[in-house]
Protein backbone atom coordinates (compact mmCIF):
# COMPACT_ATOMS: atom_id res chain seq x y z
CA UNK A 1 0.00 0.00 0.00
CA UNK A 2 1.14 3.38 -0.65
CA UNK A 3 0.06 6.64 -1.42
CA UNK A 4 3.09 7.91 -3.44
CA UNK A 5 2.71 7.32 -6.68
CA UNK A 6 6.71 7.55 -7.46
CA UNK A 7 7.94 4.88 -4.97
CA UNK A 8 6.58 1.75 -3.40
CA UNK A 9 7.36 -0.95 -1.17
CA UNK A 10 6.46 -4.71 -2.57
CA UNK A 11 6.51 -8.08 -0.65
CA UNK A 12 6.41 -11.11 -2.53
CA UNK A 13 5.80 -13.91 -1.60
CA UNK A 14 6.17 -17.84 -3.01
CA UNK A 15 5.66 -20.50 -0.06
CA UNK A 16 7.44 -20.04 2.95
CA UNK A 17 10.08 -17.12 0.92
CA UNK A 18 9.68 -13.83 1.16
CA UNK A 19 11.34 -11.49 -0.81
CA UNK A 20 11.11 -7.39 -0.22
CA UNK A 21 11.40 -5.55 -3.29
CA UNK A 22 11.76 -1.24 -3.01
CA UNK A 23 10.32 0.29 -6.37
CA UNK A 24 10.92 3.68 -7.25
CA UNK A 25 10.50 5.96 -10.12
CA UNK A 26 13.16 8.92 -11.23
CA UNK A 27 11.37 12.31 -11.73
CA UNK A 28 10.65 13.19 -15.01
CA UNK A 29 12.57 16.62 -15.45
CA UNK A 30 10.70 19.09 -18.11
CA UNK A 31 12.45 22.16 -18.14
CA UNK A 32 11.82 24.89 -20.85
CA UNK A 33 14.18 24.74 -23.69
CA UNK A 34 15.96 27.49 -25.89
CA UNK A 35 15.94 25.50 -29.18
CA UNK A 36 18.11 28.34 -31.50
CA UNK A 37 19.48 31.22 -31.25
CA UNK A 38 19.68 33.29 -35.01
CA UNK A 39 21.37 36.91 -34.79
CA UNK A 40 19.35 39.34 -37.46
CA UNK A 41 20.48 41.44 -39.99
CA UNK A 42 22.78 40.73 -42.95
CA UNK A 43 25.33 37.44 -42.50
CA UNK A 44 24.13 38.11 -38.53
CA UNK A 45 26.17 41.66 -38.44
CA UNK A 46 26.47 42.86 -34.96
CA UNK A 47 26.55 46.56 -34.93
CA UNK A 48 28.51 48.44 -32.31
CA UNK A 49 25.99 49.34 -29.85
CA UNK A 50 23.85 46.72 -30.11
CA UNK A 51 22.45 43.56 -31.99
CA UNK A 52 19.42 41.87 -32.57
CA UNK A 53 18.44 38.22 -32.01
CA UNK A 54 15.43 35.69 -32.76
CA UNK A 55 15.23 32.95 -30.13
CA UNK A 56 13.04 29.56 -30.54
CA UNK A 57 12.25 28.31 -27.24
CA UNK A 58 9.80 25.79 -26.37
CA UNK A 59 6.03 26.55 -25.83
CA UNK A 60 6.29 26.11 -21.95
CA UNK A 61 8.53 28.82 -21.58
CA UNK A 62 7.54 31.47 -19.08
CA UNK A 63 10.34 33.68 -18.79
CA UNK A 64 13.55 34.25 -21.43
CA UNK A 65 16.95 35.49 -19.16
CA UNK A 66 19.47 36.72 -21.82
CA UNK A 67 22.92 37.30 -19.55
CA UNK A 68 26.31 38.18 -19.88
CA UNK A 69 29.94 39.02 -17.96
CA UNK A 70 29.60 42.54 -19.98
CA UNK A 71 26.31 43.34 -18.09
CA UNK A 72 25.46 44.44 -14.92
CA UNK A 73 21.71 43.33 -15.05
CA UNK A 74 20.35 40.42 -17.33
CA UNK A 75 17.56 41.16 -19.49
CA UNK A 76 14.14 39.65 -18.18
CA UNK A 77 11.91 38.86 -21.19
CA UNK A 78 8.28 37.98 -19.82
CA UNK A 79 5.64 35.27 -21.72
CA UNK A 80 4.00 38.00 -22.89
CA UNK A 81 6.85 39.74 -24.28
CA UNK A 82 6.97 36.76 -27.22
CA UNK A 83 6.80 37.80 -30.77
CA UNK A 84 4.92 34.97 -31.57
CA UNK A 85 3.34 31.91 -30.51
CA UNK A 86 3.26 28.87 -32.05
CA UNK A 87 1.72 25.16 -31.45
CA UNK A 88 4.77 24.39 -29.92
CA UNK A 89 7.64 26.58 -29.52
CA UNK A 90 7.46 30.14 -28.62
CA UNK A 91 9.41 33.42 -30.83
CA UNK A 92 11.59 35.98 -29.04
CA UNK A 93 12.87 39.17 -30.55
CA UNK A 94 15.49 40.57 -28.38
CA UNK A 95 18.06 43.78 -28.97
CA UNK A 96 20.98 43.08 -27.25
CA UNK A 97 23.23 45.81 -26.11
CA UNK A 98 26.85 45.38 -26.59
CA UNK A 99 29.82 46.97 -24.18
CA UNK A 100 33.30 47.73 -24.97
CA UNK A 101 35.28 45.57 -27.54
CA UNK A 102 36.32 42.31 -28.52
CA UNK A 103 34.08 39.14 -28.40
CA UNK A 104 31.04 38.79 -26.15
CA UNK A 105 29.58 35.80 -24.69
CA UNK A 106 25.95 36.38 -24.29
CA UNK A 107 23.42 33.49 -22.35
CA UNK A 108 20.15 32.43 -23.21
CA UNK A 109 17.79 30.88 -21.11
CA UNK A 110 14.46 29.48 -21.14
CA UNK A 111 12.68 29.20 -17.79
CA UNK A 112 9.42 27.45 -17.21
CA UNK A 113 7.67 25.64 -14.49
CA UNK A 114 9.65 22.89 -14.19
CA UNK A 115 13.06 25.21 -14.02
CA UNK A 116 15.50 25.66 -17.12
CA UNK A 117 16.44 23.10 -19.28
CA UNK A 118 18.86 23.65 -22.25
CA UNK A 119 20.90 27.11 -22.41
CA UNK A 120 22.50 28.45 -25.50
CA UNK A 121 25.54 30.77 -25.61
CA UNK A 122 26.38 32.98 -28.87
CA UNK A 123 29.48 35.17 -29.58
CA UNK A 124 29.21 38.60 -30.76
CA UNK A 125 31.93 40.40 -32.05
CA UNK A 126 30.93 44.28 -32.36
CA UNK A 127 31.68 45.64 -35.99
CA UNK A 128 32.28 49.18 -36.63
CA UNK A 129 30.22 50.95 -38.85
CA UNK A 130 30.03 53.57 -41.69
CA UNK A 131 28.41 56.96 -40.16
CA UNK A 132 24.94 57.39 -41.09
CA UNK A 133 22.15 59.56 -40.09
CA UNK A 134 19.29 58.10 -38.65
CA UNK A 135 16.47 59.91 -40.56
CA UNK A 136 15.57 64.01 -41.46
CA UNK A 137 16.66 66.98 -40.09
CA UNK A 138 14.23 69.12 -36.94
CA UNK A 139 15.22 72.56 -37.68
CA UNK A 140 14.33 74.40 -34.46
CA UNK A 141 13.91 78.57 -34.24
CA UNK A 142 15.41 79.85 -30.73
CA UNK A 143 16.18 83.37 -29.67
CA UNK A 144 19.67 83.10 -30.05
CA UNK A 145 19.73 81.63 -33.54
CA UNK A 146 18.32 78.67 -35.60
CA UNK A 147 19.73 74.95 -34.88
CA UNK A 148 19.34 71.71 -36.80
CA UNK A 149 19.50 68.29 -34.88
CA UNK A 150 19.78 65.10 -36.26
CA UNK A 151 20.60 61.52 -34.90
CA UNK A 152 23.48 59.98 -36.57
CA UNK A 153 25.51 56.58 -35.52
CA UNK A 154 28.02 56.69 -32.84
CA UNK A 155 30.88 56.58 -34.84
CA UNK A 156 30.50 59.69 -36.79
CA UNK A 157 32.86 62.62 -35.98
CA UNK A 158 32.60 65.45 -38.82
CA UNK A 159 29.10 66.68 -40.17
CA UNK A 160 29.42 69.17 -43.11
CA UNK A 161 26.71 71.47 -44.06
CA UNK A 162 26.55 72.56 -47.40
CA UNK A 163 24.11 74.96 -49.58
CA UNK A 164 22.33 74.10 -52.46
CA UNK A 165 24.99 74.28 -54.71
CA UNK A 166 27.57 72.06 -52.91
CA UNK A 167 29.15 74.29 -51.25
CA UNK A 168 30.47 73.99 -47.57
CA UNK A 169 29.10 76.28 -45.19
CA UNK A 170 29.98 75.00 -41.97
CA UNK A 171 32.28 72.01 -40.65
CA UNK A 172 30.91 70.41 -37.21
CA UNK A 173 32.68 68.22 -34.88
CA UNK A 174 31.93 67.84 -31.01
CA UNK A 175 33.95 70.77 -30.17
CA UNK A 176 31.47 72.88 -32.01
CA UNK A 177 28.23 70.81 -31.77
CA UNK A 178 26.27 69.47 -28.72
CA UNK A 179 26.25 65.59 -29.01
CA UNK A 180 23.63 64.15 -26.72
CA UNK A 181 25.25 60.50 -26.11
CA UNK A 182 22.45 59.15 -24.81
CA UNK A 183 19.16 60.63 -25.89
CA UNK A 184 16.44 58.52 -24.40
CA UNK A 185 17.78 58.62 -20.58
CA UNK A 186 20.14 55.48 -20.35
CA UNK A 187 18.79 53.51 -23.72
CA UNK A 188 21.92 51.86 -25.11
CA UNK A 189 21.51 53.34 -28.55
CA UNK A 190 23.56 52.78 -31.34
CA UNK A 191 22.45 56.37 -32.10
CA UNK A 192 22.94 59.76 -30.58
CA UNK A 193 21.99 63.51 -31.66
CA UNK A 194 24.31 66.37 -32.90
CA UNK A 195 22.46 69.76 -32.34
CA UNK A 196 24.17 72.31 -34.51
CA UNK A 197 23.86 76.33 -34.58
CA UNK A 198 23.45 77.30 -38.15
CA UNK A 199 25.14 79.82 -39.81
CA UNK A 200 23.11 83.56 -39.54
CA UNK A 201 22.26 84.54 -43.13
CA UNK A 202 22.97 81.19 -44.56
CA UNK A 203 20.65 78.64 -46.99
CA UNK A 204 21.67 75.68 -45.76
CA UNK A 205 20.53 72.37 -48.13
CA UNK A 206 22.11 69.48 -46.88
CA UNK A 207 24.21 67.66 -44.07
CA UNK A 208 26.80 65.52 -44.82
CA UNK A 209 29.08 62.84 -43.19
CA UNK A 210 31.00 61.19 -46.06
CA UNK A 211 28.96 59.39 -48.80
CA UNK A 212 25.57 60.17 -47.05
CA UNK A 213 23.43 63.22 -46.87
CA UNK A 214 20.04 64.51 -45.54
CA UNK A 215 18.11 67.60 -46.03
CA UNK A 216 17.66 70.78 -44.09
CA UNK A 217 14.42 72.21 -43.97
CA UNK A 218 15.01 75.66 -44.93
CA UNK A 219 13.83 77.67 -41.98
CA UNK A 220 10.94 79.48 -43.80
CA UNK A 221 9.46 76.76 -45.21
CA UNK A 222 9.55 74.91 -42.22
CA UNK A 223 6.59 74.25 -39.54
CA UNK A 224 7.65 76.13 -36.06
CA UNK A 225 8.75 73.82 -33.62
CA UNK A 226 7.23 70.66 -36.10
CA UNK A 227 9.15 67.25 -35.49
CA UNK A 228 7.78 64.30 -37.91
CA UNK A 229 8.69 61.63 -36.94
CA UNK A 230 9.78 58.14 -38.59
CA UNK A 231 8.49 55.02 -36.76
CA UNK A 232 10.59 53.13 -39.18
CA UNK A 233 13.47 54.47 -37.80
CA UNK A 234 15.17 52.53 -35.41
CA UNK A 235 15.89 54.89 -32.78
CA UNK A 236 12.46 54.21 -31.73
CA UNK A 237 13.33 50.04 -31.45
CA UNK A 238 14.36 50.66 -27.56
CA UNK A 239 11.53 53.28 -26.57
CA UNK A 240 9.19 50.57 -24.52
CA UNK A 241 5.77 50.78 -25.37
CA UNK A 242 4.32 48.17 -23.02
CA UNK A 243 5.07 44.36 -24.41
CA UNK A 244 6.51 46.15 -27.52
CA UNK A 245 8.13 49.35 -28.89
CA UNK A 246 6.95 52.40 -30.33
CA UNK A 247 8.30 51.24 -34.02
CA UNK A 248 6.83 48.53 -33.71
CA UNK A 249 3.45 49.25 -32.75
CA UNK A 250 3.72 53.30 -31.98
CA UNK A 251 1.67 54.53 -35.04
CA UNK A 252 -1.24 55.60 -33.02
CA UNK A 253 1.22 57.48 -30.94
CA UNK A 254 3.25 58.98 -33.29
CA UNK A 255 -0.54 60.41 -34.95
CA UNK A 256 -1.47 61.87 -31.84
CA UNK A 257 1.83 63.70 -31.37
CA UNK A 258 1.71 65.17 -34.95
CA UNK A 259 -1.52 66.34 -34.13
CA UNK A 260 -1.45 67.74 -30.85
CA UNK A 261 2.05 69.44 -32.06
CA UNK A 262 -0.03 71.62 -34.88
CA UNK A 263 -2.54 72.33 -32.74
CA UNK A 264 -0.09 74.50 -30.62
CA UNK A 265 0.68 72.17 -27.89
CA UNK A 266 4.16 71.65 -26.76
CA UNK A 267 6.41 70.21 -23.95
CA UNK A 268 7.37 67.18 -23.13
CA UNK A 269 4.12 65.76 -22.42
CA UNK A 270 3.09 65.40 -26.08
CA UNK A 271 6.86 63.61 -26.98
CA UNK A 272 6.33 60.28 -27.84
CA UNK A 273 8.27 58.28 -25.72
CA UNK A 274 6.23 59.83 -23.06
CA UNK A 275 2.51 59.23 -24.54
CA UNK A 276 3.49 55.88 -25.12
CA UNK A 277 4.62 55.51 -20.91
CA UNK A 278 1.35 57.48 -20.23
CA UNK A 279 -1.13 55.75 -22.49
CA UNK A 280 0.37 52.06 -22.40
CA UNK A 281 -2.50 50.24 -21.57
CA UNK A 282 -4.09 51.47 -24.68
CA UNK A 283 -1.90 48.67 -26.41
CA UNK A 284 -3.71 45.02 -26.34
CA UNK A 285 -2.44 41.90 -28.69
CA UNK A 286 -4.02 43.14 -31.64
CA UNK A 287 -2.68 46.38 -31.50
CA UNK A 288 -3.56 50.43 -29.59
CA UNK A 289 -6.70 50.97 -29.05
CA UNK A 290 -6.84 54.00 -30.81
CA UNK A 291 -10.45 55.35 -29.31
CA UNK A 292 -8.96 54.80 -25.74
CA UNK A 293 -5.92 56.53 -26.74
CA UNK A 294 -7.30 60.00 -28.25
CA UNK A 295 -10.32 59.56 -25.47
CA UNK A 296 -8.22 59.44 -22.37
CA UNK A 297 -5.21 61.90 -24.30
CA UNK A 298 -8.26 64.26 -24.85
CA UNK A 299 -9.48 63.88 -20.86
CA UNK A 300 -6.19 64.60 -20.09
CA UNK A 301 -5.47 67.82 -22.17
CA UNK A 302 -8.09 69.09 -22.82
CA UNK A 303 -9.33 68.43 -26.41
CA UNK A 304 -12.36 68.05 -27.71
CA UNK A 305 -13.09 64.57 -28.97
CA UNK A 306 -15.65 61.76 -28.49
CA UNK A 307 -15.08 57.86 -28.86
CA UNK A 308 -17.48 57.56 -31.57
CA UNK A 309 -16.03 57.52 -35.54
CA UNK A 310 -16.49 60.51 -37.25
CA UNK A 311 -17.70 58.67 -40.92
CA UNK A 312 -19.96 61.91 -42.50
CA UNK A 313 -17.98 63.93 -45.03
CA UNK A 314 -19.94 67.00 -44.89
CA UNK A 315 -19.59 67.37 -41.04
CA UNK A 316 -15.58 65.93 -41.14
CA UNK A 317 -14.82 69.07 -44.05
CA UNK A 318 -16.93 71.05 -41.79
CA UNK A 319 -15.37 70.43 -38.53
CA UNK A 320 -11.58 70.54 -40.29
CA UNK A 321 -11.95 74.12 -41.87
CA UNK A 322 -12.76 75.12 -38.00
CA UNK A 323 -9.36 73.88 -37.52
CA UNK A 324 -9.93 70.21 -36.48
CA UNK A 325 -6.76 67.53 -36.79
CA UNK A 326 -8.25 63.84 -36.68
CA UNK A 327 -6.75 60.34 -36.16
CA UNK A 328 -7.20 57.26 -38.46
CA UNK A 329 -6.77 53.73 -39.37
CA UNK A 330 -5.37 54.60 -42.46
CA UNK A 331 -4.61 51.28 -43.68
CA UNK A 332 -5.54 48.30 -41.90
CA UNK A 333 -3.88 47.51 -38.49
CA UNK A 334 -1.72 51.64 -39.44
CA UNK A 335 -2.89 55.03 -38.21
CA UNK A 336 -2.07 58.46 -39.19
CA UNK A 337 -2.95 61.78 -38.87
CA UNK A 338 -5.19 64.35 -40.84
CA UNK A 339 -3.91 67.66 -40.55
CA UNK A 340 -5.53 69.50 -42.93
CA UNK A 341 -7.71 69.60 -46.55
CA UNK A 342 -7.49 71.28 -50.07
CA UNK A 343 -9.47 74.56 -50.22
CA UNK A 344 -12.01 73.02 -52.08
CA UNK A 345 -12.25 70.23 -49.81
CA UNK A 346 -11.41 67.32 -51.68
CA UNK A 347 -8.56 66.59 -50.61
CA UNK A 348 -7.23 65.85 -47.19
CA UNK A 349 -3.21 66.43 -46.03
CA UNK A 350 -1.89 62.81 -44.63
CA UNK A 351 0.35 62.95 -41.88
CA UNK A 352 2.24 59.61 -41.32
CA UNK A 353 4.99 58.15 -39.25
CA UNK A 354 5.02 55.03 -41.19
CA UNK A 355 4.10 55.39 -45.06
CA UNK A 356 5.26 51.67 -45.83
CA UNK A 357 2.18 50.43 -44.47
CA UNK A 358 0.05 52.25 -46.13
CA UNK A 359 1.56 52.04 -49.57
CA UNK A 360 2.00 48.13 -48.76
CA UNK A 361 -1.65 47.90 -47.93
CA UNK A 362 -3.93 49.76 -50.12
CA UNK A 363 -4.37 50.44 -53.53
CA UNK A 364 -1.96 52.44 -56.06
CA UNK A 365 -4.16 55.21 -56.52
CA UNK A 366 -4.61 55.73 -52.63
CA UNK A 367 -1.26 57.97 -51.99
CA UNK A 368 -1.13 61.56 -53.76
CA UNK A 369 1.85 64.05 -53.94
CA UNK A 370 1.24 67.75 -54.25
CA UNK A 371 3.29 68.77 -58.06
CA UNK A 372 5.00 72.61 -58.55
CA UNK A 373 2.12 73.21 -61.34
CA UNK A 374 -0.65 71.98 -57.97
CA UNK A 375 -2.16 69.02 -59.23
CA UNK A 376 -2.13 65.65 -56.88
CA UNK A 377 0.15 63.05 -58.71
CA UNK A 378 -0.52 59.30 -57.61
CA UNK A 379 2.46 57.92 -55.25
CA UNK A 380 3.45 55.01 -57.33
CA UNK A 381 6.89 54.79 -55.54
CA UNK A 382 7.94 56.66 -52.31
CA UNK A 383 11.15 57.14 -53.45
CA UNK A 384 9.67 59.41 -55.59
CA UNK A 385 8.00 61.58 -53.24
CA UNK A 386 10.76 64.54 -52.11
CA UNK A 387 12.60 64.63 -48.80
CA UNK A 388 12.30 60.51 -48.70
CA UNK A 389 14.48 58.15 -47.26
CA UNK A 390 14.61 54.50 -46.86
CA UNK A 391 15.47 52.69 -43.96
CA UNK A 392 18.14 49.68 -44.79
CA UNK A 393 17.70 48.20 -41.17
CA UNK A 394 13.75 48.46 -40.95
CA UNK A 395 13.04 48.04 -44.99
CA UNK A 396 10.66 50.79 -44.77
CA UNK A 397 10.70 54.94 -45.24
CA UNK A 398 10.95 57.70 -42.76
CA UNK A 399 7.74 59.57 -42.16
CA UNK A 400 6.20 61.31 -45.00
CA UNK A 401 3.81 63.99 -45.39
CA UNK A 402 0.89 62.91 -48.47
CA UNK A 403 -2.53 63.41 -49.35
CA UNK A 404 -5.81 61.53 -50.09
CA UNK A 405 -8.86 62.07 -51.37
CA UNK A 406 -11.77 63.35 -49.02
CA UNK A 407 -14.00 60.24 -49.35
CA UNK A 408 -11.03 57.82 -48.73
CA UNK A 409 -10.77 59.30 -45.41
CA UNK A 410 -14.49 59.30 -44.42
CA UNK A 411 -14.98 55.83 -45.84
CA UNK A 412 -12.53 54.97 -43.37
CA UNK A 413 -13.70 57.02 -40.07
CA UNK A 414 -11.60 59.31 -37.82
CA UNK A 415 -11.28 60.39 -34.61
CA UNK A 416 -11.51 64.43 -33.71
CA UNK A 417 -8.96 65.91 -31.99
CA UNK A 418 -9.60 70.20 -31.52
CA UNK A 419 -9.62 72.12 -28.75
CA UNK A 420 -12.36 72.77 -27.00
CA UNK A 421 -12.97 76.80 -27.24
CA UNK A 422 -12.91 75.79 -31.51
CA UNK A 423 -15.53 73.53 -30.80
Amino acid sequence: DTDDVREALVVLSCGRAQATLHISQPPVFAGADVKSVRLTGENGVAYRDEAGAYVITSADAEKLVVSSDRWQEDLVLERDQATSYQEDELIWKVTLPLRGEGTQQVLFTAQGAQGAHVKQTVSLQPQNEEADFSGSVDVEVREDGVYASVFVTRSADRIVLQDANYSELMVYTPENAFVDYAPDGDRNSRYVRWTMKLPDESHPAFLVMGEYAVGVVQEDEAEAGFALYSQQDTFWRGVKYRHSDLETSGCAIFALSHALQLLGYEGEEILPENLARKYAFCLVEGGTLNSTLVGNAGDDLGFKTRYDLYENLSEIVDKTRQGAMWSFMVAKGHIAAVVGMSEDGKMFRIIDSAPSATFERTEKDTMYMLSDDGEYVPILDLADVPGSRFYLESSGYNGMEYWMTAEYVAKQGVRLIMPVEKE
